[in-house]
């Protein structure tokens, strides 16, 4: 994690660098693809503590600079990203963006952080101990060069400090604590969500469009975008839609390249749970998250407390994350 001290209007601005922490129309059978997940590769154990970072949201309890972080995987799950707001409503809000992954060349762990479109800094990071060091450096913007010391207090608390270069000598420039903060539980929604490495049309034309959806997820598909109109979608190249493997989902709402609102109208003949799927209905989220990303959000709601509804919402869980990968891998294979 990082801090620098920045001069604006004669006054020292905290900025800081932090560690880098769906369905779809067709969702019901991507989620069977779970079934066999490819095993992942062994993370340096720098990077592997790095991903602790993920879950959750990431703050400090600094009134006069608020900063808030959110922590995932990324690049089918061999980094780490994380996406944030530095003096989050105040007069320099920053959108921030971290990645941390594994350099095969030098053999250590990376890290590229950008502050907005004016600061880029890279670096390294490492374990000394329980410690977590980091040592990096302005690549865009002013020159310097910064080290930083933390170690995870506990699971949901990270505690370090930032030394600034001056003249050859490591002086503190400040000390910072960062605590996670877990979403309450609700056993009636189900929420899903990543950051695609695609601009926002082509994201949302992947949802909503019948090449979209054929490009990536199934082999046919039908799609009436209008409210009640049905999107319905096989993943049988060999079946034919309306066939009793067809998935049907009903439009409940849309607002275009933002909001999708969809609900199961039909689902493949031997779907489990048909009685729990009628109570159940999705909202995709999608919003800008930086040039050429989007963070998708998938709030499944209507889950109810009785068995049926929540392997439901567990099934639902696995496939959406499927889901999610699997778009994000058809955008870097571009």
């Amino acid at each position: 994690m990082r801090f620098d001290f920045v001069s604006i209007n004669g006054s020292a601005v905290l900025r800081i660098l932090v560690l880098a922490a769906f369905v779809a129309p067709g969702l019901l059978s991507s989620a069977q693809a779970v079934e066999k997940p490819v095993p992942p590769k062994p993370l340096d154990p720098a990077l592997a503590k790095m991903a602790q970072m993920i879950g959750g949201v990431w703050s400090n309890d600094d009134p006069n600079f608020l900063v808030e972080f959110r922590y995932d995987w990324a690049f089918n799950q061999t980094a780490v990203r994380g996406i944030g707001i530095l003096d989050k409503a105040g007069a320099n809000e920053t959108p921030v963006e971290a990645t941390f992954g594994w350099d095969a060349d030098k053999k250590t762990v990376y890290y590229l952080d950008q502050h907005g479109s004016e600061r880029v800094y890279k670096g390294t990071a490492r374990l000394d101990g329980d410690r977590v060091i980091l040592e990096f450096e302005t690549l865009i913007g002013p020159p310097a060069k910064w080290r930083s010391i933390g170690k995870f207090v506990d699971q949901d608390t990270y505690e370090f400090t930032i030394y600034a270069d001056k003249d050859g000598k490591w002086s503190p420039a400040v000390e910072q604590k960062l605590k996670r903060k877990q979403p309450p539980a609700d056993d009636s929604r189900q929420i899903t969500e990543g950051v695609i490495d695609a601009p926002l049309d082509a994201v949302w034309n992947a949802f909503a469009t019948k090449a979209g959806q054929e490009a990536w997820n199934v082999a046919h598909a039908e799609i009436d975008l209008q409210i009640g109109g049905k999107m319905l979608t096989h993943y049988d190249a060999k079946g034919e839609i309306g066939d009793a493997n067809t998935i049907e989902n009903v439009i409940l709402a849309f607002e275009p390249r933002k909001m999708l609102s969809i609900k199961v109208g039909k689902p493949p003949e031997n779907f489990p749970f048909k009685e729990a799927i009628k109570g159940v209905w999705h909202v995709l989220y999608f919003e800008e998250a930086g040039p050429n990303r989007t963070r998708v959000r998938v709030v499944g709601l209507g889950y109810s407390a009785d068995e049926e509804s929540q392997k439901l919402r567990a099934f639902f869980e696995k496939g959406n994350a499927y889901t999610l990968n699997k778009l994000q891998e058809h955008f870097v294979k571009k």
